[in-house]
């Protein structure tokens, strides 16, 4: 059996049995009508509230000197009332009393508020309809996100080593962090929705895009143990690379996730002192002085590549140095500049023997020391030359060391290290050649005055 609507009865019912929260308020802002919902919502009781403002019952939270859930309810109410148009406003923390049976005080709570007008047949506001959801839960969760992300942010962004994050299908970055981008030299918003061709040269590029297809087959860890890099500010770095698939919720390649170490400080200083030990060893079996300059002259380059080494030793007056080593440059140069001055301005060489400075950094182009000697440089594609000095424990001038780059550049720390320790070698073989030739020379005299001795004897 159907029966008939009642508008006047069943408005109500329907009213204050809909699952939505709503309150009604006349134009002075007190509520004339509440439903179940929201007052189950607010722990209120509707006959206490009825025909009350909606501020003397819903004030602000006095413990919380930051609330605004009144003035910003009350500016959209007003917007209402003057506009005659919903207003909808952001999402608002607005604490609830809490009753004196649930222990009084205020509640946390957060709301996703709608006002809307209810007009009359002159256009006027009669009523406003105060709808509201409660988004509490929600937003603690979101918030536990976010305070969660943002560890993990801190986190990724305080390790000592770049962390970096691509998707699995074209590879481009989705994330970077602060180490990476002050290990390239790169600003971390450039590499979003970039790839490696947009950073690198191409081969390397294909090279890291094949390592990471790879990973993304076989799965798992995998690890690159060296694989070299180019960066903006500091030359070519060496890395220890760390890579594995990270999968979406059906086990399928979602990220391809990295860690890479710069391990090139470290690898230098292991193979610098593998190199030493070869060195000692020679000048210790009583190698030829020209070969173990050899030795030192290609150990240089092996260690840093595209640098080119020469060795130069001052001759018995000290006024001229000579190629004592120089395998990779080329005869044109090393011919031309055989037998350099010892001097103030005789290229950036003869000046450091001459000042026994620790290292001349010149630029070949622009140096005003290579004005005699920038022609023959620039035949042979040398831009950049550091020099040092190689002088004995007493301070005598033995030569320098000079290494050659062809374009630009000034020495890294590690470079400066390795110099000090070559140059510490080429001088321990130096004086103990030197030692050796006048230990040969005084055993010539020797051997002569012995000589002469029993010649005058027999003439007796």
């Amino acid at each position: 059996m159907t029966r008939n609507f009642d508008p006047a009865s069943d408005f109500r019912a329907l009213f204050e049995g809909s699952p939505n929260l709503y309150l009604v308020l006349d134009p002075d802002l007190k509520i004339v009508a509440v439903n179940d919902a929201y007052c189950q919502a607010t722990m209120t009781d509707r006959k206490t509230i009825l025909g009350r403002g909606i501020f003397d019952v819903f004030p602000d939270n006095p413990a919380d000197l930051t609330a605004t859930g009144v003035s910003n309810l009350r500016a959209s109410l007003e917007r209402v009332l003057r506009f005659r148009r919903p207003d909808k406003m952001a999402l608002q923390k607005y604490d609830i009393p809490r009753p004196a049976s649930e222990g009084g005080g205020f509640e946390e709570r957060y709301w996703s508020p709608l006002n809307s007008p209810v007009l009359d047949s002159r256009g006027e506001v009669s009523w406003i309809i105060h709808r509201v959801e409660d988004v509490t839960e929600r937003w603690k969760t979101e918030d536990a996100l976010k305070q969660e992300t943002a560890f993990y942010d801190i986190v990724i962004n305080n390790i000592p080593a770049m962390v970096f994050v691509k998707d699995a299908v074209d590879l481009r970055f989705v994330l970077i962090n602060r180490a990476g981008e002050e290990l390239l030299g790169i600003d971390r918003s450039e590499f979003i929705g970039k790839s490696d061709y947009d950073f690198f040269p191409k081969e390397q590029a294909e090279f890291f895009i094949a390592r990471d297809r790879e990973v993304l087959r076989a799965g798992g860890l995998q690890v690159t143990p060296e694989e070299p890099i180019n960066t903006r500010h500091r030359g070519k770095r060496l890395l220890q690379t760390r890579k594995m698939a990270v999968p979406d919720e059906h086990g399928k390649p979602k990220y391809l996730l990295a860690l890479s170490e710069d391990i090139t400080e470290r690898t230098l200083a292991e193979k610098l002192l593998e190199a030493e030990k070869d060195i000692l060893e020679a000048i210790a079996l009583g190698a030829a002085l020209g070969e173990v300059l050899g030795r030192v002259a290609n150990r240089i380059e092996s260690l840093r590549t595209g640098l080119l080494c020469s060795i130069l030793l001052a001759d018995a007056d000290g006024r001229h140095l000579h190629h004592g080593a120089a395998p990779s440059l080329p005869a044109s140069y090393t011919r031309a500049v055989d037998g350099l001055a010892i001097g103030p301005r005789a290229g950036s060489c003869g000046t450091a023997a001459f000042r026994k400075e620790r290292v001349i950094v010149s630029d070949i182009e622009t140096d005003p020391l290579w004005e005699h000697h920038r022609a023959p440089a620039r035949q042979a594609g040398l831009r950049a030359c550091w020099s040092t000095p190689i002088c004995s424990a007493s301070g005598t001038l033995l030569g320098t060391l000079a290494l050659y780059y062809r374009e630009p550049r000034q020495p890294a720390a590690e470079d400066v290290h390795l110099i000090e320790r070559m140059t510490r070698l080429v001088q321990i073989a130096i004086e103990r050649h030197h030692a050796e030739r006048a230990l040969q020379r005084s055993e010539e005299r020797l051997h002569r005055a012995l000589e002469a001795s029993r010649a005058g004897t027999w003439q007796v």
